[in-house]
């Protein structure tokens, strides 16, 4: 006997929608996805990007208060304050000095300069002393380190030896009569101090500037731009991250500074250039594409095969608990199949995706595994299937439901004022409650409400759910919870029977009233 044609044509209408609404849906969703993400990824990059650039910096402000600390050691020895800087100790100690810098960060030379600024004596890796003898006094760092007595580190200068572009630090020579004696300066060759740093933060070098307090570069991983103002790179305000982000930003540039006793002395710049970040997103979607449509073809497949099973094996000669449940054996084995290639290739995309937020395929997941929960739920009419109970708010299982509902803007949704712990078997409660709302949704039509109301006692919880639809006729009511009893030309009769199955192993009851209609949920509180 083949399924009657009102039967077959409630599955062609069902399957017709689902298609239909995964398709405008997709579409939907990918004409604001892409932005959206673009502005998501680019958010998390600043965020990113500042925490890494303040990290950066401070490893820098470090490493040269560890060298100003080593300076302060030479200058306050009893040879340096009686000018004593040829002696065989003092030399010693400059060479200690050098090797155990150099030990952690990267240093040129260490320089003794008189009170003169001439050079009186010079360590650097071949210990040949080359600059003994040069007068320095007319560079800044000898004129500020003099006049102030204090540290100095200097801005970016060109060296007359080599060439490259170089800083100093400095550190007074002070005797204890308060006389100034000279200083001892490290000599940094920016090219290879800054170097360094990449072997020993998560920032590319090719992203790291650095520039000194009067904002000329003297570090950039372009040659040609090592002296040039930041203000040619920083005044771009589409390399500035603004507080309103657009996608139209080619890189986000941040900075922070490196003080010493809080004063300001060199600046951290670290600039992420936008297109791969959208190349990223754009991979992303590409993703969601192909889960989306592989999804859909899926369900195409189950959809076609509950028909053909249905019209192969519905005769007048067997039950209907014989017929859901070979066909449910039949599909069980089919359907899982492709779920579980489906569910694999997912795991894949997401241990591939570095993004934090991965709500999309989330989503994706769950219906997978919705689809896989519905085919359990035929078998149950036929085996016991087994529940796990635990607490879970009621406002969460309502806002998950409402996740996965079309509610049409027509139709007023009024929540329970207040939330309460139900105990249940999550994904099957949402089942349940998800299969009672789509009745409300279908027998308003054109607009109308719902409400849903909370109540406990001491030994129950109720919930209560109240459409203004067109309501239940008296005389079906009595049926409403039979098998495959159905009034709806695209409904299957299983509906309603899988909930009030479900609420019966929650060892609760689900009742039904009409004019207006009300549906109650009423659950044991253990």
């Amino acid at each position: 006997m083949i399924l009657p044609d009102r039967r077959i044509s409630g599955w062609l209408i069902l399957a017709s929608i689902i298609v239909a609404v995964l398709y405008i849906s997709f579409i939907a969703v990918q004409n604001t996805t892409e932005k959206n993400l673009q502005i998501s990824m680019l958010e998390h990059q600043i965020l990113q990007q500042k925490a890494q650039t303040e990290n950066l910096s401070s490893q820098i402000e470090t490493d040269l208060h560890i060298i100003t600390k080593n300076l302060e050691m030479i200058s306050s020895t009893d040879s340096a304050k009686m000018s004593d800087f040829t002696s065989e100790p003092f030399l010693e100690q400059l060479r200690k000095t050098f090797n155990d810098l150099n030990t952690h960060t990267e240093i040129s030379s260490l320089t003794i300069l008189d009170d003169n600024g001439f050079v009186v004596n010079d360590i650097d890796e071949n210990d040949e002393g080359t600059s003994i003898g040069l007068d320095l006094s007319f560079r800044e760092y000898a004129i500020q380190t003099k006049e102030t007595k204090s540290p100095y580190f200097s801005n970016g200068f060109s060296s007359f030896l080599t060439g490259d572009q170089a800083i100093v630090i400095t550190f007074p020579i002070i005797d204890d009569s308060d006389i100034y004696r000279g200083l001892v300066l490290a000599y940094l060759p920016t090219a290879t101090f800054f170097d360094h740093y990449a072997g020993i933060t998560s920032v590319d070098l090719q992203s790291i500037i650095i520039s000194d307090r009067v904002g000329k570069i003297i570090f950039h991983p372009d040659d040609e731009l090592i002296g040039q103002d930041i203000s040619l790179i920083k005044n771009d305000e589409s390399k500035i991250p603004v507080q309103i982000i657009s996608s139209d930003i080619t890189e986000i540039f941040t900075t922070s500074t490196v003080t010493f006793d809080t004063i300001p002395t060199y600046y951290v710049h670290v600039f992420t250039s936008t297109n791969q970040i959208f190349s990223e997103a754009t991979s992303i979607l590409n993703f969601q594409k192909i889960v989306l449509l592989i999804l859909v073809t899926v369900i195409l497949i189950i959809l076609g095969l509950l028909i053909i099973f249905i019209r192969k094996f519905y005769s007048a000669e067997q039950s209907r608990f014989a017929v859901i449940g070979e066909m449910g054996a039949r599909l069980a084995h089919d359907i899982r199949n492709p779920l579980s290639i489906i569910k694999n290739t997912l795991e894949i995309m997401k241990m591939k995706n570095e993004l934090e937020d991965n709500y999309n395929f989330e989503k994706i997941d769950r219906a997978i595994f919705r689809i896989t929960h519905q085919i359990d739920g035929v078998l149950d009419f036929l085996k016991d299937g087994q529940i796990t109970k635990n607490p879970h708010k009621f406002s969460t299982i309502l806002e998950n439901v409402l996740d996965d509902l079309i509610l049409p803007k027509n139709i007023k949704l009024t929540k329970p004022n207040s939330d309460i712990s139900i105990i249940c078997d999550l994904s099957s409660f949402e089942a349940v409650l998800s299969n009672i709302l789509l009745n409300s949704i279908q027998a308003i039509g054109n607009s109308g409400e719902i409400i849903i109301s909370l109540s406990e006692s001491k030994t129950s919880t109720k919930i209560v759910i109240q459409d203004s639809g067109s309501g239940i006729n008296e005389e079906i009511l009595p049926h409403i919870f039979e098998p495959l009893y159905t009034t709806k030309q695209s409904g299957t009769g299983l509906g309603l029977v899988s909930c009030k199955r479900i609420i019966d192993k929650h060892d609760g009851s689900l009742d039904v009233t009409i004019n207006p209609t009300i549906f109650t949920i009423s659950l044991p509180k253990w």
